[in-house]
């Protein structure tokens, strides 16, 4: 086969070349990949369906020449189906985005709001000038900056001046979006709510505020790679919320290490800790209970109440969020390891790889697929003699502790299941793999 090409140089003539040779190949294997948009990359690996299918092998520049001699009269532009009104979540993660979710929130609130100010200062509040800049800050929270608009204040932090810019802009723009839209009705157990973007800052900033007064002369153990907590609030509002756990780790236990008396903590990952922590609060407010002369009666105190046909359960008007400064390790954040401002949506979704149960890689950082056979059941003389020890990832069990509850089996004999309301991640996500 030959294929010709020209142009003003020797490069361009054979780049033309090139490329009606490799659009001829691909136009064979089914797809014609049409001229690209301004800005836009060729994704030779995309999964669409062949928008002009093609029965000849042939070149199609000279196929066009030999149907058509002359210039073709050029077409219409198709007219846009009138719009319809969109919410915002359907703008941000339809299929056809409208061009304000394509502007990123700093443009969008210099557009609307021209006489906004940007103040940025270290994370403590500390100005740029200093000579002595504080150290012991986290990785999340090194820099903060306070926008204001029309004498409000919204506050964004992040590990560059850039992003905790763009966090300020974020939440400026969510807290303002609410405030101009309608009120949600109550959250309810059958229709959950999105958890609205200020209250999640908020929940966030909790932990960080208090793993930095934890650390505050500690600089060795300041520096962490994964921050995990527990938030409990009060009818879903800020005021009143209370920090119950702040945990950091990345690793798991070895084989060798365990322990057969469970004196040894298998899985130290931050989220699975901030488990632990609240399950131990749990246990003290049922300690406070068993210690009080009626234990049917109710403590106004506590944030758990009895039953009347026995047992306990969680207040009604208490909420536990989970928070994570990254998204959880497993099949949530493998396919994610950047942000990206590009609508949330997974170009792949059927893909083998997607939606596989994970393990955790043992003494180390990362996770493997698990075996569908029937040869993974571990064993203790299975992990005492070299077997990789099984540990199931934070994305798996965050699955499991959405259907189950955080309570754990033991718990679950006093206590009703203790679902999560929400679970707020701080960084490198990507929605679409994490909702999966």
């Amino acid at each position: 086969m030959t294929f010709e090409g020209c142009g003003h140089s020797k490069r361009e003539a054979r780049a033309a070349a090139a490329r009606a040779c490799l659009g001829t190949l691909l136009a064979r294997a089914g797809r014609v990949i049409l001229p690209p948009r301004h800005g836009e990359d060729i994704d030779f690996a995309q999964d669409d369906v062949a928008r002009l299918p093609t029965s000849e092998f042939q070149c199609l520049e000279a196929k066009m020449k030999q149907e058509f001699p002359k210039p073709l009269p050029a077409l219409p532009k198709p007219q846009p189906p009138p719009s319809k009104p969109q919410s915002p979540a359907a703008s941000l993660f339809g299929s056809a985005p409208a061009p304000a979710a394509a502007k990123s929130p700093i443009n969008q609130l210099y557009e609307t709001y021209p006489g906004l100010q940007f103040h940025c200062t270290f994370g403590d509040g500390t100005p740029l000038e200093s000579t002595n800049p504080p150290l012991q800050l986290s990785y999340s929270m090194r820099f903060k900056v306070v926008c204001v608009i029309k004498d409000q204040q919204f506050e964004g932090y992040g590990s560059s001046k850039k992003l905790a810019k763009l966090a300020a802009a974020r939440s400026a723009l969510a807290r303002l979006q609410e405030g101009a839209a309608p009120a949600p009705p109550p959250p309810s157990a059958a229709q959950p709510h999105p958890l609205p973007q200020g209250l999640a800052d908020h929940v966030a900033k909790l932990v960080n505020e208090k793993f930095n007064d934890l650390m505050k002369d500690d600089i060795v153990h300041s520096k962490r790679k994964v921050l995990a907590g527990i938030v409990l609030t009060y009818n879903n509002r800020p005021e009143g919320a209370k920090v119950i756990a702040v945990t950091t780790g990345t690793k798991c236990v070895s084989g060798e290490h365990m322990s057969e008396r469970g004196r040894a903590v298998n899985d130290c990952h931050a989220e699975v800790c901030a488990r632990r922590a609240l399950q131990r609060h749990l246990y003290r407010q049922l300690y406070q209970y068993a210690r009080s002369g009626d234990p049917t009666k109710l403590i106004p105190t506590s944030d758990i109440e009895p039953l009347p046909g026995g047992g306990y359960a969680l207040r009604k008007h208490v909420q536990v969020h989970l928070y994570v400064s990254t998204a959880p390790c497993g099949d949530g954040r493998i396919f994610s390891p950047h942000e990206t401002s590009e609508p949330a949506l997974d170009r792949h979704p059927n893909r083998l790889a997607r939606g596989q149960l994970r393990t955790k890689i043992e003494s180390g950082e990362g996770t493997i697929p698990v075996k569908n056979s029937s040869n993974t059941v571990q064993t203790w003389d299975g992990v005492m003699q070299g077997e990789r020890l099984l540990t199931m990832s934070c994305s798996d069990k965050a699955a499991r502790w959405c259907c189950v509850g955080l309570q754990g089996a033991l718990l679950a004999l006093l206590l009703r299941p203790v679902y999560p309301r929400a679970l707020v991640l701080g960084s490198l996500l990507h929605p679409a793999h994490t909702s999966r």
